[in-house]
């Protein structure tokens, strides 16, 4: 991505200035959440980028040193379902305070089939599903998921919004991640 992106602390305070950036952007403001690419560095997810709507950020759940928390889900769900299985084992393994639907197998596998047939995740998560993430895959240009672009907001500031409006707008904005999108810096 072209311009310059600069981190403090989990949180860019400058996105790339191209069209890419404004659409991030714009998501954020339109849907009241945190737009972030998240993606592996070694076995650990790390977030790579993050975009929160004007006029402060809000407070959203991130990873947390391999804790799964409320609204990170959907982006974990994506990275995971096109792991080849061992590796999927090892960086599963690697997570703590995982939630019910990682660690019982058999719902994760029928999770990451539906997330791999339709080609994102949507979860409403925390004790009362007041948290929802929306989250695609980012490919390179071979085609490997290399990253997952999400939404993550109050569950009540989505209510009237449609989530597969908010999904396909999500994917045509990844499918304009430049391929080097898994190299690009992380937040330090």
């Amino acid at each position: 991505m072209s311009g310059s992106v600069q981190f403090e602390g989990n949180s860019v305070v400058a996105w790339p200035a191209d069209d890419v950036g404004e659409e991030l952007r714009l998501l954020a403001a339109a849907t009241g959440g945190t737009v972030v690419l998240f993606g592996w560095s070694g076995d650990t997810l790390q977030c790579r980028l993050r975009h929160d709507p004007p006029p402060q950020p809000l407070v959203v759940p991130q990873f947390d040193r391999g804790a799964v928390l409320p609204g990170t889900e959907a982006p974990l769900h994506v990275l995971l379902a096109w792991l080849a299985p061992d590796v999927l084992e090892r960086r599963v393994a690697g997570l703590q305070r995982a939630p019910h639907s990682l660690s019982n197998r058999a719902l994760l596998a029928l999770r990451l089939t539906r997330v791999r047939e339709t080609g994102r995740d949507v979860v409403a998560g925390g004790v009362r599903g007041e948290v929802t993430s929306i989250a695609v895959p980012v490919r390179d240009r071979h085609g490997e998921v290399t990253a997952a672009l999400a939404v993550i907001a109050p569950s009540v500031y989505l209510e009237d919004l449609d989530l597969t409006t908010i999904a396909t707008d999500l994917g045509r904005i990844a499918a304009q991640v430049p391929a080097g999108a898994d190299t690009l810096p992380s937040p330090v």
